[in-house]
Order: structure tokens, then C-alpha cells, then sequence
């Protein structure tokens, strides 16, 4: 019965976030996704929780640093190929932002040798440029 109450209080915990998220309440949600994380590391929400995550605080709350390390979560964690896609895009898309070069293009190539042909392969593309 542990596992189950544990799997509805992480459920609850996403409906909480996304609800805050949807009221506009950015701080609340990210909040609510991060405490989620830290409660239940090992769901298999985990990967799509980091990845809302990371959405928010790039966004909506420009912490970038923090976003960068919530797509690092959401890619490892992701639970499909298309979550680790969009987790990879977004952190070169952060990384870029930071002015973080070696990363962004260490992460760039890994995206390109990963995912050639997808969805965001033009806007990874056109990241890392130097300044």
C-alpha cells in the first residue's frame, strides 16, 4: 500500500504544479515541480516534472543556471525519446543564453550525433555562436 500512497501523493504533486502553472503562478509551480522531484527522485514522472521544471525557470523565472540543471535531470530521467529531445534542445538553448560556449557546443554536437534529423535540429543549429 506504501508504493500506491506514494504514487497519488506524486500525482497530486503534479496536479498541484500544473494547476499553479496554469493560474500564472510561475513561482508556485516550479516550486511544486522541484519539491515533487526532491520527494519522488525516482517516479517515472520525474523526467517530464524536470522538464516543466526547466521550462519555467528559463521562461518564466530567467533563472537559467537552474534551468540548465533541471534539463540535465530531465534528460537523464525522461521516459520517452521525444522528452529526452526536447530536454537536450532546451539545455543548448540555456546554455547558449549563459554564454556558456564549451558547454553549449559539447552539448550541441551531442545533440546533433543524437537526433540528426529532429524536431529541433535548426534551432540547435543556430546556437553556440561566439560573441
Amino acid at each position: 500500500a506504501a508504493p500506491e500512497r506514494a504514487g497519488g501523493r506524486c500525482i497530486q504533486a503534479v496536479r498541484d504544479a500544473s494547476a499553479a502553472r496554469r493560474a500564472g503562478n510561475a513561482l508556485a509551480a516550479a516550486n511544486a515541480y522541484a519539491a515533487l522531484l526532491k520527494q519522488f527522485p525516482n517516479d517515472e514522472r520525474t523526467g517530464v516534472a524536470a522538464l516543466e521544471l526547466g521550462r519555467l525557470r528559463m521562461d518564466s523565472l530567467r533563472d537559467y543556471p537552474a534551468a540548465a540543471a533541471a534539463f540535465r535531470r530531465a534528460f537523464a530521467a525522461a521516459p520517452t525519446e521525444g522528452i529526452r529531445e526536447d530536454a537536450l534542445a532546451r539545455l543548448v538553448e540555456v546554455l547558449d543564453r549563459l554564454r556558456d560556449q564549451a558547454g553549449c557546443l559539447a552539448e550541441q554536437k551531442r545533440y546533433q550525433a543524437r537526433y540528426p534529423s529532429g524536431i529541433h535540429a535548426a534551432s540547435v543549429r543556430a546556437r553556440c555562436a561566439k560573441r
